[in-house]
Protein backbone atom coordinates (compact mmCIF):
# COMPACT_ATOMS: atom_id res chain seq x y z
CA UNK A 1 0.00 0.00 0.00
CA UNK A 2 1.27 3.46 -0.86
CA UNK A 3 0.17 5.71 1.99
CA UNK A 4 1.41 9.10 0.72
CA UNK A 5 1.53 8.89 -3.09
CA UNK A 6 3.81 11.02 -5.23
CA UNK A 7 2.83 11.09 -8.90
CA UNK A 8 5.56 11.81 -11.46
CA UNK A 9 5.10 11.95 -15.22
CA UNK A 10 7.38 10.51 -17.91
CA UNK A 11 6.75 11.38 -21.56
CA UNK A 12 8.32 8.69 -23.72
CA UNK A 13 9.70 9.51 -27.18
CA UNK A 14 8.37 12.30 -29.35
CA UNK A 15 5.34 14.26 -28.24
CA UNK A 16 3.48 17.35 -29.40
CA UNK A 17 4.42 19.89 -26.76
CA UNK A 18 0.81 21.10 -26.59
CA UNK A 19 -0.56 17.61 -25.90
CA UNK A 20 2.19 16.67 -23.46
CA UNK A 21 1.83 19.95 -21.58
CA UNK A 22 -1.90 19.45 -21.33
CA UNK A 23 -1.58 15.96 -19.80
CA UNK A 24 1.22 17.12 -17.53
CA UNK A 25 -0.84 20.07 -16.28
CA UNK A 26 -3.87 17.85 -15.71
CA UNK A 27 -2.01 15.25 -13.69
CA UNK A 28 0.24 17.59 -11.78
CA UNK A 29 -3.01 19.26 -10.63
CA UNK A 30 -4.96 16.07 -9.88
CA UNK A 31 -1.94 14.58 -8.12
CA UNK A 32 -2.24 17.40 -5.58
CA UNK A 33 -6.06 17.30 -5.32
CA UNK A 34 -7.26 15.78 -2.01
CA UNK A 35 -10.58 14.56 -3.45
CA UNK A 36 -8.63 12.26 -5.77
CA UNK A 37 -7.31 10.41 -2.72
CA UNK A 38 -10.06 10.81 -0.10
CA UNK A 39 -12.34 8.41 -1.96
CA UNK A 40 -9.89 5.59 -1.15
CA UNK A 41 -8.92 6.73 2.35
CA UNK A 42 -10.52 3.56 3.74
CA UNK A 43 -7.60 1.56 2.31
CA UNK A 44 -4.97 3.55 4.20
CA UNK A 45 -4.11 5.74 1.21
CA UNK A 46 -3.47 9.29 2.33
CA UNK A 47 -3.13 12.58 0.50
CA UNK A 48 -0.71 12.66 -2.41
CA UNK A 49 1.55 15.18 -4.11
CA UNK A 50 2.72 16.04 -7.58
CA UNK A 51 6.22 14.86 -8.48
CA UNK A 52 8.53 15.62 -11.38
CA UNK A 53 8.09 15.65 -15.14
CA UNK A 54 10.65 13.89 -17.35
CA UNK A 55 10.86 13.99 -21.13
CA UNK A 56 12.52 10.74 -22.22
CA UNK A 57 13.18 11.70 -25.83
CA UNK A 58 15.44 8.66 -26.32
CA UNK A 59 12.47 6.32 -25.90
CA UNK A 60 12.29 4.02 -28.93
CA UNK A 61 9.14 3.74 -31.02
CA UNK A 62 7.23 0.62 -32.04
CA UNK A 63 6.18 -2.29 -29.83
CA UNK A 64 8.04 -2.37 -26.52
CA UNK A 65 8.44 -5.35 -24.21
CA UNK A 66 8.11 -4.87 -20.47
CA UNK A 67 11.86 -5.28 -20.07
CA UNK A 68 12.48 -2.55 -22.65
CA UNK A 69 10.04 -0.19 -20.92
CA UNK A 70 11.65 -0.82 -17.54
CA UNK A 71 15.13 -0.31 -18.99
CA UNK A 72 14.00 2.92 -20.63
CA UNK A 73 12.48 4.21 -17.39
CA UNK A 74 15.71 3.43 -15.51
CA UNK A 75 17.73 5.31 -18.14
CA UNK A 76 15.33 8.25 -17.95
CA UNK A 77 15.59 8.48 -14.16
CA UNK A 78 19.37 8.12 -14.23
CA UNK A 79 19.77 10.85 -16.85
CA UNK A 80 17.46 13.19 -14.94
CA UNK A 81 19.17 12.49 -11.62
CA UNK A 82 15.91 11.28 -10.06
CA UNK A 83 16.03 8.91 -7.10
CA UNK A 84 12.68 7.07 -6.81
CA UNK A 85 11.01 6.94 -3.41
CA UNK A 86 8.94 4.13 -1.95
CA UNK A 87 5.83 6.32 -2.31
CA UNK A 88 6.38 7.32 -5.93
CA UNK A 89 4.52 6.16 -9.03
CA UNK A 90 5.86 7.10 -12.46
CA UNK A 91 3.17 7.50 -15.12
CA UNK A 92 4.70 6.65 -18.51
CA UNK A 93 2.79 8.27 -21.36
CA UNK A 94 3.49 6.45 -24.62
CA UNK A 95 3.29 8.58 -27.79
CA UNK A 96 1.47 7.80 -31.01
CA UNK A 97 3.27 4.94 -32.78
CA UNK A 98 4.59 3.33 -29.60
CA UNK A 99 2.80 0.54 -27.74
CA UNK A 100 3.39 -1.88 -24.92
CA UNK A 101 3.29 -5.56 -25.82
CA UNK A 102 1.84 -6.26 -22.39
CA UNK A 103 -1.14 -4.07 -23.28
CA UNK A 104 -1.60 -5.16 -26.89
CA UNK A 105 -1.38 -8.84 -25.97
CA UNK A 106 -4.11 -8.41 -23.35
CA UNK A 107 -6.29 -5.82 -25.04
CA UNK A 108 -5.53 -3.23 -22.35
CA UNK A 109 -5.35 0.56 -22.49
CA UNK A 110 -2.69 0.60 -19.79
CA UNK A 111 -1.23 -1.33 -16.87
CA UNK A 112 0.87 -0.88 -13.75
CA UNK A 113 3.73 -2.88 -12.28
CA UNK A 114 7.00 -2.61 -10.33
CA UNK A 115 10.61 -3.76 -10.67
CA UNK A 116 14.01 -3.37 -9.03
CA UNK A 117 16.38 -0.88 -10.66
CA UNK A 118 20.01 -0.01 -10.03
CA UNK A 119 20.56 3.75 -10.14
CA UNK A 120 23.94 5.28 -9.28
CA UNK A 121 25.02 2.01 -7.71
CA UNK A 122 21.99 1.70 -5.42
CA UNK A 123 19.00 -0.62 -5.67
CA UNK A 124 15.48 0.82 -5.71
CA UNK A 125 11.95 -0.51 -6.11
CA UNK A 126 10.31 1.42 -8.95
CA UNK A 127 6.50 1.55 -9.26
CA UNK A 128 5.11 2.69 -12.58
CA UNK A 129 2.06 2.79 -14.84
CA UNK A 130 2.10 2.58 -18.64
CA UNK A 131 -0.56 4.53 -20.55
CA UNK A 132 -1.32 3.79 -24.20
CA UNK A 133 -1.70 6.78 -26.51
CA UNK A 134 -5.07 8.25 -27.45
CA UNK A 135 -5.84 11.65 -28.90
CA UNK A 136 -8.96 11.83 -26.72
CA UNK A 137 -8.31 13.11 -23.15
CA UNK A 138 -11.67 11.74 -22.03
CA UNK A 139 -10.33 8.30 -22.92
CA UNK A 140 -6.79 8.73 -21.60
CA UNK A 141 -7.53 10.48 -18.30
CA UNK A 142 -9.84 7.75 -16.94
CA UNK A 143 -7.13 5.20 -17.83
CA UNK A 144 -4.53 7.20 -15.89
CA UNK A 145 -6.83 7.51 -12.88
CA UNK A 146 -7.59 3.77 -13.06
CA UNK A 147 -3.94 2.73 -13.12
CA UNK A 148 -2.89 5.19 -10.41
CA UNK A 149 -5.58 4.07 -7.98
CA UNK A 150 -4.62 0.45 -8.52
CA UNK A 151 -0.92 1.26 -8.22
CA UNK A 152 -1.55 3.01 -4.88
CA UNK A 153 -3.61 0.14 -3.47
CA UNK A 154 -1.71 -2.74 -5.13
CA UNK A 155 1.75 -1.42 -6.07
CA UNK A 156 3.40 -4.86 -6.31
CA UNK A 157 0.47 -6.82 -7.77
CA UNK A 158 -0.10 -8.84 -4.62
CA UNK A 159 -2.80 -6.94 -2.75
CA UNK A 160 -6.44 -5.77 -2.79
CA UNK A 161 -8.00 -8.37 -5.03
CA UNK A 162 -11.66 -9.17 -4.51
CA UNK A 163 -12.87 -12.79 -4.98
CA UNK A 164 -13.33 -12.33 -8.73
CA UNK A 165 -9.67 -11.36 -9.13
CA UNK A 166 -10.33 -7.67 -9.67
CA UNK A 167 -8.49 -4.69 -8.24
CA UNK A 168 -10.37 -1.62 -6.99
CA UNK A 169 -10.39 -0.04 -10.46
CA UNK A 170 -11.38 -3.19 -12.34
CA UNK A 171 -14.67 -3.55 -10.49
CA UNK A 172 -15.83 -0.15 -11.75
CA UNK A 173 -14.31 -0.25 -15.22
CA UNK A 174 -17.42 -1.49 -17.00
CA UNK A 175 -20.07 0.07 -14.80
CA UNK A 176 -22.64 1.84 -16.95
CA UNK A 177 -22.56 5.64 -17.01
CA UNK A 178 -22.81 7.66 -14.92
CA UNK A 179 -21.58 5.11 -12.37
CA UNK A 180 -18.24 4.35 -14.02
CA UNK A 181 -17.02 7.87 -14.70
CA UNK A 182 -17.08 11.22 -12.96
CA UNK A 183 -15.73 14.74 -13.28
CA UNK A 184 -13.12 15.53 -10.66
CA UNK A 185 -11.59 19.02 -10.70
CA UNK A 186 -13.03 19.34 -14.20
CA UNK A 187 -11.34 16.16 -15.48
CA UNK A 188 -13.09 12.94 -16.45
CA UNK A 189 -11.82 10.13 -14.25
CA UNK A 190 -12.86 6.60 -13.45
CA UNK A 191 -14.66 5.74 -10.25
CA UNK A 192 -13.12 3.24 -7.82
CA UNK A 193 -14.51 0.50 -5.64
CA UNK A 194 -15.31 1.16 -1.99
CA UNK A 195 -15.30 -1.97 0.17
CA UNK A 196 -17.15 -0.09 2.92
CA UNK A 197 -19.85 1.31 0.68
CA UNK A 198 -19.95 -1.61 -1.76
CA UNK A 199 -20.21 0.76 -4.72
CA UNK A 200 -18.13 2.69 -7.23
CA UNK A 201 -17.32 6.14 -5.85
CA UNK A 202 -16.15 9.40 -7.40
CA UNK A 203 -15.44 11.55 -4.36
CA UNK A 204 -16.64 12.36 -0.87
CA UNK A 205 -19.64 14.55 -0.04
CA UNK A 206 -18.51 18.11 -0.71
CA UNK A 207 -20.82 19.39 2.03
CA UNK A 208 -20.04 16.64 4.52
CA UNK A 209 -18.32 18.74 7.23
CA UNK A 210 -15.06 16.85 6.81
CA UNK A 211 -12.72 19.48 8.19
CA UNK A 212 -9.78 17.18 8.96
CA UNK A 213 -9.65 15.18 5.70
CA UNK A 214 -10.68 11.92 7.36
CA UNK A 215 -13.39 10.92 4.88
CA UNK A 216 -16.03 11.13 7.63
CA UNK A 217 -18.32 13.89 8.86
CA UNK A 218 -17.20 15.85 11.93
CA UNK A 219 -19.91 16.63 14.48
CA UNK A 220 -19.89 20.43 14.56
CA UNK A 221 -21.93 23.18 16.23
CA UNK A 222 -22.06 26.96 15.86
CA UNK A 223 -22.60 28.91 19.07
CA UNK A 224 -24.39 32.19 18.23
CA UNK A 225 -23.78 33.67 21.69
CA UNK A 226 -20.03 33.72 21.11
CA UNK A 227 -20.00 33.36 17.30
CA UNK A 228 -17.80 30.28 17.72
CA UNK A 229 -17.56 27.09 15.68
CA UNK A 230 -16.82 23.91 17.62
CA UNK A 231 -15.85 20.81 15.63
CA UNK A 232 -15.38 17.65 17.67
CA UNK A 233 -11.70 16.76 17.76
CA UNK A 234 -10.75 19.95 15.91
CA UNK A 235 -8.29 22.50 17.15
CA UNK A 236 -8.39 25.42 17.32
CA UNK A 237 -12.01 26.46 17.64
CA UNK A 238 -12.92 29.37 15.40
CA UNK A 239 -14.64 32.66 16.20
CA UNK A 240 -16.31 33.59 12.94
CA UNK A 241 -19.60 35.32 12.13
CA UNK A 242 -22.41 37.14 13.88
CA UNK A 243 -25.09 35.81 16.20
CA UNK A 244 -27.83 36.23 13.57
CA UNK A 245 -25.93 34.57 10.71
CA UNK A 246 -27.09 31.23 9.28
CA UNK A 247 -24.23 28.67 9.50
CA UNK A 248 -23.67 25.88 6.98
CA UNK A 249 -20.66 24.32 5.21
CA UNK A 250 -19.07 23.22 1.95
CA UNK A 251 -15.79 22.66 0.13
CA UNK A 252 -15.55 25.90 -1.81
CA UNK A 253 -11.92 25.67 -2.95
CA UNK A 254 -11.79 21.98 -3.87
CA UNK A 255 -9.08 21.04 -1.35
CA UNK A 256 -11.15 18.19 0.06
CA UNK A 257 -11.47 19.98 3.40
CA UNK A 258 -14.76 21.52 4.54
CA UNK A 259 -14.88 25.27 4.92
CA UNK A 260 -17.28 26.92 7.35
CA UNK A 261 -19.75 29.30 5.72
CA UNK A 262 -22.34 31.83 6.86
CA UNK A 263 -25.27 33.52 5.19
CA UNK A 264 -26.01 37.04 6.38
CA UNK A 265 -29.56 38.07 5.54
CA UNK A 266 -30.41 41.55 4.32
CA UNK A 267 -31.06 43.69 1.25
CA UNK A 268 -27.40 43.16 0.32
CA UNK A 269 -27.10 39.64 1.62
CA UNK A 270 -23.65 38.09 1.83
CA UNK A 271 -21.99 34.72 2.08
CA UNK A 272 -18.84 34.50 4.22
CA UNK A 273 -16.47 31.56 3.93
CA UNK A 274 -13.76 30.60 6.42
CA UNK A 275 -10.87 28.54 5.11
CA UNK A 276 -9.69 26.95 8.36
CA UNK A 277 -6.64 25.40 6.69
CA UNK A 278 -5.30 28.83 5.72
CA UNK A 279 -6.92 30.74 8.56
CA UNK A 280 -8.47 33.34 6.22
CA UNK A 281 -12.01 34.28 5.25
CA UNK A 282 -13.68 35.81 2.23
CA UNK A 283 -17.03 37.45 1.60
CA UNK A 284 -19.32 37.59 -1.43
CA UNK A 285 -22.44 39.71 -1.80
CA UNK A 286 -25.08 37.22 -2.87
CA UNK A 287 -28.83 37.14 -2.42
CA UNK A 288 -31.32 39.39 -0.69
CA UNK A 289 -33.63 39.51 2.32
CA UNK A 290 -35.49 36.26 2.91
CA UNK A 291 -33.29 34.05 0.72
CA UNK A 292 -32.37 30.56 1.90
CA UNK A 293 -28.72 29.51 1.51
CA UNK A 294 -28.15 26.17 -0.20
CA UNK A 295 -24.91 24.56 -1.25
CA UNK A 296 -23.95 21.95 -3.79
CA UNK A 297 -21.81 21.38 -6.85
CA UNK A 298 -24.20 22.58 -9.53
CA UNK A 299 -21.56 22.84 -12.29
CA UNK A 300 -19.74 19.57 -11.55
CA UNK A 301 -16.24 21.00 -11.05
CA UNK A 302 -15.62 19.37 -7.68
CA UNK A 303 -16.23 22.57 -5.68
CA UNK A 304 -19.20 23.82 -3.69
CA UNK A 305 -20.95 26.74 -5.37
CA UNK A 306 -22.32 29.78 -3.57
CA UNK A 307 -26.10 29.56 -3.98
CA UNK A 308 -29.43 30.70 -2.57
CA UNK A 309 -33.06 29.85 -3.15
CA UNK A 310 -35.52 32.76 -3.15
CA UNK A 311 -38.96 31.84 -1.78
CA UNK A 312 -40.57 35.06 -3.06
CA UNK A 313 -40.19 33.95 -6.69
CA UNK A 314 -39.13 30.31 -6.32
CA UNK A 315 -35.84 30.98 -8.09
CA UNK A 316 -32.36 29.52 -7.54
CA UNK A 317 -29.32 31.79 -7.90
CA UNK A 318 -25.98 30.02 -8.23
CA UNK A 319 -22.53 31.53 -8.55
CA UNK A 320 -20.67 28.85 -10.47
CA UNK A 321 -17.23 28.18 -9.02
CA UNK A 322 -16.00 26.97 -12.42
CA UNK A 323 -16.13 30.37 -14.10
CA UNK A 324 -17.83 32.84 -11.74
CA UNK A 325 -20.91 33.16 -13.94
CA UNK A 326 -24.46 33.17 -12.58
CA UNK A 327 -26.86 30.30 -13.09
CA UNK A 328 -30.55 31.00 -12.41
CA UNK A 329 -33.43 28.57 -12.44
CA UNK A 330 -37.04 29.14 -11.47
CA UNK A 331 -38.14 26.03 -9.62
CA UNK A 332 -40.56 25.99 -6.74
CA UNK A 333 -43.14 28.16 -4.98
CA UNK A 334 -42.86 30.26 -1.84
CA UNK A 335 -44.03 27.54 0.56
CA UNK A 336 -41.66 24.85 -0.77
CA UNK A 337 -38.55 23.57 0.99
CA UNK A 338 -35.36 23.52 -1.13
CA UNK A 339 -33.85 20.02 -1.23
CA UNK A 340 -30.89 20.03 -3.65
CA UNK A 341 -29.08 16.76 -4.24
CA UNK A 342 -27.66 14.44 -6.88
CA UNK A 343 -30.85 12.59 -7.72
CA UNK A 344 -29.65 11.34 -11.12
CA UNK A 345 -26.17 10.18 -10.04
CA UNK A 346 -24.20 12.34 -12.49
CA UNK A 347 -22.10 14.02 -9.77
CA UNK A 348 -23.82 17.37 -10.20
CA UNK A 349 -26.32 18.91 -7.80
CA UNK A 350 -29.90 19.00 -9.09
CA UNK A 351 -32.53 21.66 -8.39
CA UNK A 352 -35.21 20.11 -6.18
CA UNK A 353 -37.92 21.17 -3.75
CA UNK A 354 -40.28 19.43 -1.34
CA UNK A 355 -43.88 20.67 -1.45
CA UNK A 356 -45.45 19.69 1.84
CA UNK A 357 -48.92 20.78 0.71
CA UNK A 358 -49.15 17.91 -1.79
CA UNK A 359 -46.44 15.63 -0.33
CA UNK A 360 -44.41 15.74 -3.54
CA UNK A 361 -40.73 16.25 -4.34
CA UNK A 362 -40.07 18.13 -7.58
CA UNK A 363 -36.72 17.55 -9.31
CA UNK A 364 -34.90 18.89 -12.37
CA UNK A 365 -32.18 16.30 -13.10
CA UNK A 366 -29.03 18.02 -14.38
CA UNK A 367 -28.40 15.16 -16.81
CA UNK A 368 -31.77 15.79 -18.48
CA UNK A 369 -33.24 19.22 -17.59
CA UNK A 370 -36.17 18.63 -19.93
CA UNK A 371 -37.09 15.53 -17.94
CA UNK A 372 -38.24 17.23 -14.75
CA UNK A 373 -40.40 15.00 -12.57
CA UNK A 374 -42.17 14.75 -9.25
CA UNK A 375 -42.19 11.93 -6.72
CA UNK A 376 -44.93 11.34 -4.16
CA UNK A 377 -43.40 10.70 -0.74
CA UNK A 378 -45.86 11.53 1.99
CA UNK A 379 -44.14 14.23 4.01
CA UNK A 380 -46.60 16.48 5.87
CA UNK A 381 -46.52 19.91 7.49
CA UNK A 382 -43.78 20.10 10.12
CA UNK A 383 -41.68 17.31 8.63
CA UNK A 384 -38.00 18.07 7.97
CA UNK A 385 -36.35 17.11 4.69
CA UNK A 386 -33.11 15.13 5.07
CA UNK A 387 -32.08 14.08 1.54
CA UNK A 388 -28.96 11.92 1.36
CA UNK A 389 -27.58 8.71 -0.08
CA UNK A 390 -28.72 6.17 2.51
CA UNK A 391 -28.16 3.03 0.42
CA UNK A 392 -24.81 3.93 -1.23
CA UNK A 393 -26.08 3.65 -4.80
CA UNK A 394 -24.67 7.03 -5.77
CA UNK A 395 -28.10 8.70 -5.98
CA UNK A 396 -29.68 11.09 -3.48
CA UNK A 397 -32.68 9.48 -1.79
CA UNK A 398 -35.94 11.17 -0.83
CA UNK A 399 -35.98 11.27 2.96
CA UNK A 400 -37.59 13.22 5.75
CA UNK A 401 -37.83 13.15 9.55
CA UNK A 402 -41.20 13.29 11.35
CA UNK A 403 -40.71 15.26 14.60
CA UNK A 404 -43.90 14.11 16.33
CA UNK A 405 -42.69 10.51 16.46
CA UNK A 406 -38.97 10.98 15.87
CA UNK A 407 -39.08 8.78 12.78
CA UNK A 408 -36.99 8.81 9.59
CA UNK A 409 -38.70 7.90 6.31
CA UNK A 410 -36.36 7.01 3.44
CA UNK A 411 -37.20 6.13 -0.16
CA UNK A 412 -34.53 5.02 -2.60
CA UNK A 413 -36.19 6.19 -5.79
CA UNK A 414 -33.65 4.42 -8.01
CA UNK A 415 -33.66 1.21 -5.97
CA UNK A 416 -37.41 1.20 -5.45
CA UNK A 417 -37.03 0.48 -1.74
CA UNK A 418 -38.51 2.45 1.15
CA UNK A 419 -38.31 2.07 4.92
CA UNK A 420 -38.85 3.91 8.16
CA UNK A 421 -36.80 3.97 11.36
CA UNK A 422 -37.73 5.52 14.68
CA UNK A 423 -34.71 7.45 15.91
CA UNK A 424 -34.91 10.51 18.10
CA UNK A 425 -37.69 12.40 19.81
CA UNK A 426 -39.70 15.58 19.46
CA UNK A 427 -37.43 18.61 19.74
CA UNK A 428 -34.40 16.88 18.21
CA UNK A 429 -32.73 18.13 15.04
CA UNK A 430 -31.97 15.58 12.29
CA UNK A 431 -28.30 15.63 11.20
CA UNK A 432 -28.04 12.75 8.72
CA UNK A 433 -24.50 12.51 7.30
CA UNK A 434 -21.79 9.92 6.66
CA UNK A 435 -20.18 9.55 10.09
CA UNK A 436 -18.53 6.14 9.52
CA UNK A 437 -16.96 6.68 6.09
CA UNK A 438 -18.92 4.09 4.08
CA UNK A 439 -20.43 6.57 1.56
CA UNK A 440 -23.88 6.12 3.15
CA UNK A 441 -25.78 8.78 5.05
CA UNK A 442 -26.28 7.64 8.65
CA UNK A 443 -29.47 8.29 10.58
CA UNK A 444 -28.59 10.81 13.28
CA UNK A 445 -30.14 13.51 15.47
CA UNK A 446 -28.81 16.22 17.77
CA UNK A 447 -30.67 16.88 21.05
CA UNK A 448 -30.60 20.53 22.15
CA UNK A 449 -31.63 19.70 25.71
CA UNK A 450 -28.38 17.85 26.48
CA UNK A 451 -26.22 18.76 23.48
CA UNK A 452 -25.90 15.10 22.47
CA UNK A 453 -25.56 13.54 19.02
CA UNK A 454 -27.19 10.13 18.52
CA UNK A 455 -26.16 7.95 15.55
CA UNK A 456 -27.14 4.72 13.83
CA UNK A 457 -24.06 3.64 11.87
CA UNK A 458 -24.91 2.21 8.47
CA UNK A 459 -21.74 0.08 8.31
CA UNK A 460 -22.59 -2.03 11.36
CA UNK A 461 -26.16 -1.08 12.25
CA UNK A 462 -24.88 -0.26 15.72
CA UNK A 463 -25.63 2.92 17.61
CA UNK A 464 -23.51 5.58 19.25
CA UNK A 465 -23.74 8.93 20.97
CA UNK A 466 -21.54 11.96 21.57
CA UNK A 467 -22.10 14.85 23.95
CA UNK A 468 -20.99 17.86 21.95
CA UNK A 469 -22.64 21.24 22.24
CA UNK A 470 -25.17 22.91 24.52
CA UNK A 471 -28.63 24.47 24.43
CA UNK A 472 -28.69 27.40 22.05
CA UNK A 473 -26.09 25.93 19.69
CA UNK A 474 -26.83 25.28 16.03
CA UNK A 475 -25.72 21.86 14.74
CA UNK A 476 -24.25 22.01 11.24
CA UNK A 477 -26.68 19.86 9.30
CA UNK A 478 -26.79 19.25 5.60
CA UNK A 479 -26.72 22.30 3.35
CA UNK A 480 -30.52 22.35 3.20
CA UNK A 481 -31.88 24.85 5.71
CA UNK A 482 -35.43 25.95 6.51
Amino acid sequence: MISAPRVSRVFWGTWSSTTANSYDSTWSTLAATPSFYLRVSEYGIGLGTSGSRTNYTAGATGSRTETQIQSGLTSSLTSAGIVPTSQEVFVIFLPSGTTSLTDTNNGWAGHHSSYTATISGHSYTVRYAVIEYSSDPNYTNPVVSHELMEAFSDPDLNNWYEPGGNEIGDVCRFVAAPGGYASLAGVQVETVWSQKGCLCVAERDLNGVDRNLTGTAMSTVFRPSSQTWFGYGASPWWIFGASTDVPYAGDYNGDGRTEYSLFRDGSSASVFILDTAAGVFSGTTWGTTGDIPVSGDFDGDGKTDIAVWRPSNGTWYVKKSSDGSTLTQQWGVSTDVPTPGDYDGDHKTDFAVLRLSDHKWYVIPSSNPAGAYWALWAATAGDIAVPGDFDSDGFTDFAYWHPATGTFFVWSFQGGVSYSQQWGQSGDIPVARDYDGDFRSDLAVWRPGNGTWYYIYSTTGGTGSLQWGQAGDVPIERSVLR
